[in-house]
């Protein structure tokens, strides 16, 4: 069974995409997913296509697992003008050092308003014990 990096299984049109062990696995830019059996070498077997889904129209919501389904259930259409991109890997739109100073800056101001809050307590509490003293007479 043909499988993303997380283990899950790849569907194609019809389903998940089972490929003959041993071959060389290629994926078009379509989705046809190609193999070369090494008994046949420069013979390439379409062996499925995977399904390229549009989103357009669809409700979708994203999991607690991560991962983004139909709301209600359902399956998303095909998209036949959809393109892959082959031996691309796809990465983050997040900025790991962006993200780690933001968290240091939030960390900061919180620290910051917890002492003026503190001070502020200090000040009233100074504030009240000074109206609580009583002049001699």
């Amino acid at each position: 069974m043909l499988e993303n990096g997380d283990g899950r299984p790849v569907l194609g049109d019809a389903g998940p995409i089972t490929v003959p062990p041993g071959g060389a696995v290629s994926i078009a830019p379509d989705g046809s997913v190609e193999v070369e059996s090494p008994e046949t070498p420069g013979e390439r077997q379409v062996v499925g296509r995977i399904k390229l889904a549009s989103t357009a129209g669809s409700a979708i919501a994203k999991g607690l697992d991560g991962l983004f389904r139909v709301a209600g259930g359902g399956v998303l259409p095909g998209d036949p003008a959809a393109r892959l991109e082959p031996r691309a890997l796809e990465q983050s739109n997040v900025d790991p050092a962006g993200v780690i100073v933001q968290m240091v800056e939030a960390q900061r101001l919180f620290d910051i308003r917890t002492k003026l809050v503190s001070t502020a307590r200090e000040l009233d509490e100074s504030g009240a014990a000074l109206m609580r003293i009583t002049p001699n007479a």
